[in-house]
């Protein structure tokens, strides 16, 4: 299995998640939201690759096609270098989308959205 890029992103955007809860109708028309566990969903990160090379393109590309939307993974350190971003244990990110990637002559530029999963969805 392929790893996910060693390289540091030009820019990081970290959306934070939404806490799973439901909204009850009571019987005089108020609505009151129930929480229904500590965990929270859908943390989304943004990553985007100024300049890469065409082999950490590729690897990039690979790694999508070999884990495609289905199936998590862990992030390497220089990925998330310079955020005060603690995962919790068992948690693993997906693929929200396939990388856009951006050739030139010289180098790639290329951005990768990832959603953070809880252990039960991955």
């Amino acid at each position: 299995m392929s790893s996910f890029i060693t390289v540091p992103p030009s820019q990081r955007v970290l959306i934070p998640g939404e806490a799973v809860s439901s909204q009850l109708q009571m019987l005089n028309g108020d609505q009151h939201n129930v929480r229904q566990s500590n965990a929270t969903l859908n943390h989304t990160l943004r990553l985007s690759y100024a300049a890469l090379t065409n082999l950490e393109a590729f690897s990039l590309v690979s790694h999508y096609f070999l884990n495609g939307v289905f199936y998590g993974f862990d992030l390497p350190s220089e990925a998330t270098q310079g955020m005060s971003l603690t995962i919790p244990s068992g948690y693993l990110w997906r693929y929200a989308a396939a990388p856009e990637c951006e050739s030139s002559s010289t180098s790639t530029s290329a951005s990768v959205e990832l959603v953070l999963k809880p252990p039960s969805l991955t």
